[in-house]
Formats: C-alpha cells, structure tokens, sequence
C-alpha cells in the first residue's frame, strides 16, 4: 500500500474552465499529475466509490462511464526494489492468472485485454501497463458481461483512452495553469527511461530562445533528484528567457514564478540559503497577480529560507502569510526540517495554537 499517494483533483485556473471531457489526477506528496480524456466519466457512482475505498490511497483515478456501463481506474505504485521494465510491470501483473490475456500495445503502454463468463457472469477487461517517473502505472477499464450481454467495449474505444494518457509535473498552480508547451515536454522525457536529460538537451538547442525547455528539465531534474547544480542550471536558463518576453501571459507568469522558486530551492537544498531568498523574492513579485495558492506556496519557501537563516519573525510572519492564502503551511511546518528550531518558541507553538494575530 502507498500511505504517501492519496487521489487529489486538480482545480482549473481561475476563469478557466477544463475541457469537458479532461480528467486529472495526482500522485500526493509529488508534482506527478494524469492526465485523461474520457467522455462520459463521472466519480459519482456507488460502485466507483466502493472501488475508490477498496483501493484506497493507490486509486489515483477512480469512476464510471455509465453510458457505456464500464469501471475505470488508474492505480499507481511507487517504484521498489528492482527497476521493472514495462513488459517485466505487466507479467508480473497478469502472467500466472490463468486466464488467457491477449496481449498488445499502444500509445506507450503495453497492454491485454480478456473476456471471462462463468456461469452466467464474467467480465471483459483492458488493462494498460507502464512504468515512469519512478511509479508503476496500471490503466483498467472494465465492463460486467452476462449471459445476455456479452462485450460491447471494442479494443479500439480502448486504445483511443490510452492514446489520450498525459503525464506531468505540476509543482506550482494546476494543470490548466500551466504552459501547454512545458507540459508537452514533461511527457515526453517522462516516456524516455535513459536518454531523456540528452533528448531534452537536444531540444533545447533546437528551440533556442523557448523557456519551456529549459523550466521543464528544471522541474524533471528536481521531480527525479537530480544534482542542485544542474536543477538551478537549468532553471536559471528558463528565468533569463522568462525575464525577457515583454508581454508575459498569465502561463509564462506561472513558469517565471516557479522557475525563480525551483532556483530557490536547488541553492536552498545546496546549502546556499542567503543566496537563495532574492529569487524567493522575485518569485512572490512576478505571483502577485497569480492565484492565491500559488502566493500561498512561495511565501511557505520563503518562510523556509527565513527559517534556516535563523530569521524566526520573518519566518512566522510567512508561515501566517501563507495560511492565509491558502491553508496548509501550518500541517506542513510541523514536520518540515527547516522550522526544527522555532518549533519550541512559543511564537511557533502560538500560531499552531491559533494565534494568527498580526498577519
């Protein structure tokens, strides 16, 4: 079981709407979010939430079709131990069932499909198998069969599903908030199991002058632990780009944002934190006009870095700053390294206790 993964939905962005049929879902405690297109869906189904709680944390997708009388989910384990191999991922996961899978692959993942009616009921099931980003994906969609209904999902209105699976890092903001572009990215390398720090090099000598390159290598270096140097290389690269566009849009504020917190972080992780708050700072001024739980997250790394100069009323004064954007801080500090030393004070414990005086 993952107690780490809990299903989360994406919000859209203020004054966005999702597409109609666009489906998100997140890997907590990760910038690690699914993307589907699936008309019809809905979690609003008795057996969907039976399923959801059966499954627990690792049900990251959970719903119905109902016009189509089929069960979807997409069920997500972390990586451990050994490294699989997609094709090693699927064995493991139908090899030795004893049913007779008919195997195949599309759009990415490898897959099987079965059909199975005992004494009247059974079930036809698809199931897409991939392993990326150091989590193991398992894509099901099932239909009830009976002696008088036998399939109706053909393979095709499967592999149209798969066809539309996204996967992204989505650290700061929502899905919708984000650059298309960046998000393009991200699934791509998320794809590549080996070369993806090469390819995206690649890419970013082809597309010179696009800050999507180098903020998505920013954000896979950090979502897959690269070294701090090469996530504030990166980052670096895509603020320069970033701090260059004289009309900036609402998408390449979030990435500018972001790109700023990303450098942040990588210096704060490397020991560097002084040099790491006029970035933090800069991050808050370009979010201004941003969401508040994007405000809500800067000023929580700012607090941090504050924290870890020693800085305590700078650190507290953010941490209420934060709650009062969009809560969570609190929950977050209380285990979070860089506020150990004011977790004694009584300032610290006052504002766990309610004290949000003098926000």
């Amino acid at each position: 079981m993952l107690p780490f993964l809990a299903f989360c939905l994406q919000a859209a962005a203020a004054g966005q709407a999702a597409p109609e049929n666009e489906v998100l879902g997140r890997v907590a405690g990760s910038a690690l979010v699914v993307r589907l297109e699936v008309p019809g869906f809905t979690r609003d189904d008795k057996t969907a939430k039976l399923l959801q709680k059966a499954l627990g944390p690792r049900g990251v997708v959970v719903g119905a079709i109902p016009s189509e009388l089929v069960m979807l989910e997409v069920v997500v384990d972390p990586e451990s131990g050994k490294h699989l191999s997609d094709a090693e991922w699927r064995d493991m996961n139908l090899q030795g069932s004893g049913n007779d899978w008919k195997y195949f692959a599309t759009g990415g993942f490898l897959c099987g499909e079965v059909a199975i009616l005992i004494e009247g009921s059974g079930s036809h099931d698809f199931h897409a198998f991939a392993v990326r980003g150091g989590h193991r994906f398992d894509l099901h969609l099932s239909e009830s069969l009976s002696s008088a209904r036998g399939p109706t999902v053909p393979r095709e209105r499967f592999e149209r599903l798969v066809a539309g699976v996204r996967l992204g890092l989505v650290r700061l903001g929502t899905w919708a908030q984000m650059p298309p572009a960046a998000l393009e990215l991200m699934d791509a390398a998320l794809r590549r199991t080996v070369d993806w720090k090469a390819w995206l090099a690649e890419q970013e000598k082809a597309r010179e002058g696009d800050y999507a390159v180098p903020f998505a290598t920013g954000e896979l270096l950090r979502f897959l632990g690269g070294k701090p140097g090469e996530q504030a290389g990166a980052y670096a690269r895509a603020v320069r780009l970033l701090e260059s566009r004289k009309e900036p849009t609402a998408p390449d504020r979030l990435a500018h944002a972001a790109s700023e917190d990303g450098l942040a972080l990588a210096l704060l992780d490397d020991g560097q934190a002084e040099k790491a708050l006029p970035h933090l700072e800069a991050a808050a001024k370009v979010a201004e006009n941003l969401t508040a739980p994007v405000r809500a997250a800067l000023a929580y790394d700012l607090a941090r870095v504050h924290a870890r100069l020693a800085h305590a009323d700078l650190a507290i004064s953010l941490l209420k700053k934060s709650e009062s954007e969009a809560p969570g801080a609190l929950g977050r500090a209380k285990t979070e390294k860089e506020f150990e030393a004011l977790r004694g004070t009584k300032a610290f414990q006052d504002l766990l206790n309610g004290d949000r005086g003098n926000q």
